[in-house]
């Protein structure tokens, strides 16, 4: 079993979506976009410590509003990003993702120190 602060993990997370989009916006590299898609998924597992601040009866409608916010943030910012890249400006939506993420860095570094708890398999 480990355990690890919800800020380590968002901020690797959130570190390793940031480095992963420069190949993208250099290169084109097609492998970074598995790299880039396993980061953000680690990052997410940050909000886990979130509900342990709820109480138990709240704990569904706190699930609901996430699920609500990565439904229409990742919409919103997939439709934004899709319609530069439409333009024929490839590069510079992915550039703008890496600047998302990296400026997403600095809230990070403010979360909660609760330590998330996994065993190991």
């Amino acid at each position: 079993m480990w355990t690890a602060s919800a800020r380590v993990i968002a901020v690797a997370g959130i570190a390793g979506c940031a480095a992963a989009t420069v190949p993208v916006v250099f290169a084109g590299a097609s492998m970074s976009f598995v790299v880039r898609g396993r980061a953000l998924s680690v990052a997410d597992i940050a909000i886990t410590p979130a509900f342990t601040w709820l109480p138990r009866e709240d704990v569904p409608s706190g699930s609901a509003v996430v699920r609500l916010v990565h439904q229409l943030g990742g919409s919103a910012g997939t439709a934004v990003l899709a319609s530069i890249a439409a333009s024929g400006a490839f590069r510079p939506a992915f550039l703008l993702s890496g600047v998302l993420a990296f400026v997403a860095l600095f809230p990070a570094f403010f979360l909660g120190r609760r330590k998330i708890v996994a065993a190991a398999r």
